[in-house]
């Protein structure tokens, strides 16, 4: 499970210090999906819906609970699953760079 950190850089509970989308990365959207722009690697990314989500929330400063509940309100799926799949993911963005503790 990924560690969130608070703002002071302190161990957290998630409570609105977590990981931030890396400045490096543009973001542009359509008809759900998301498309990111590594500009340090070059790389596109496509998100389908469910990580375009997580994303958003990402930019808006969403803590892994608050990203967690939306995923619960948008998708049918068991909330253990959403939380494990949402923790996945969060790894895998962090692992590539594409996010930032604050």
């Amino acid at each position: 499970m990924i560690r969130w950190l608070s703002r002071r850089g302190g161990p957290g509970a998630g409570s609105g210090g977590g990981l931030r989308p890396s400045r490096n990365v543009l973001t542009a959207r359509r008809d759900g999906v998301a498309v990111l722009l590594d500009l340090d690697r070059e790389v596109y990314l496509t998100l389908d819906e469910t990580g375009a989500v997580i994303w958003e929330e990402l930019e808006r400063g969403s803590s892994r609970a608050d990203i967690c509940r939306r995923l619960a309100a948008e998708f049918d799926a068991a909330e253990e699953i959403l939380e494990q799949d949402a923790d996945t993911f969060l790894r895998e963005l962090h692992s590539r760079g594409l996010v930032e503790c604050p």
